[in-house]
């Protein structure tokens, strides 16, 4: 939980579930859903970009769904240190898309 801030990526789901964020490292976005949605914001090039789009996605009342059979592995750093800069570059991306929605 700690390292992947309950991201769903990293749970082991037996079914489609839906979900309130997709990481866009193992997502596929129906093309008229991206429009609508206005696509990715150039606001969060680095970090949060694919927690904005989410919350764009949802807005527009698209479901977001993780879908076992399609879904990578997500790997956390081995090391502490690659793991706190990590965890605080997520935060900090977190913390600014939650700002602006």
């Amino acid at each position: 939980f700690m390292g992947s801030l309950n991201s769903p990526q990293v749970k082991m789901y037996s079914r489609a579930q839906s979900v309130d964020h997709i990481a866009t490292a193992n997502v596929i976005y129906r093309r008229q859903a991206l429009i609508d949605a206005g696509s990715f914001s150039e606001r969060f090039q680095f970090v949060g970009e694919d927690l904005d789009l989410s919350y764009k996605l949802r807005e527009h009342k698209y479901q977001l769904l993780m879908v076992p059979a399609l879904s990578i592995e997500h790997r956390l750093p081995k090391h502490l240190r690659q793991w706190e800069k990590k965890a605080l570059s997520y935060g900090r991306g977190r913390a600014r898309v939650s700002y602006h929605h």
